[in-house]
């Protein structure tokens, strides 16, 4: 496999998690909404151990800590850092997707 092969392949995949992302946060929003309408928030919150945070702090957290982390990636790979750069980078890319991850899970 050719190298822009590669980063178009990389750039897909890109794509398919933005959409992963954005359908998880949305999944927030529709279903409290669902909630509210149906006049299931008492059964609800009688069942949960703890209130979790507003779908739309969610959804919004969600994408922009994305759209972060999208940028930090194409930066990453369109120039030419040091190891100490690059691992810095890395680390960087893993706290930021932590993030996202807690932030999916309304933490």
């Amino acid at each position: 496999m050719k190298f822009h092969q590669i980063v178009k392949l990389k750039n897909l995949l890109l794509g398919v998690n933005f959409l992963a992302v954005l359908f998880n946060a949305a999944l927030y929003i529709f279903i409290s909404r669902y909630i509210n309408e149906n006049q299931l928030d008492y059964q609800l919150l009688t069942k949960l151990n703890s209130i979790p945070t507003s779908p739309m702090v969610i959804f919004l957290r969600s994408i922009i800590l994305f759209f972060i982390l999208s940028a930090i990636i194409l930066f990453r790979q369109n120039t030419t850092l040091t190891k100490a750069q690059n691992n810095f980078i890395l680390l960087l890319e893993l706290i930021l997707a932590l993030t996202i991850f807690f932030s999916q899970h309304g933490i």
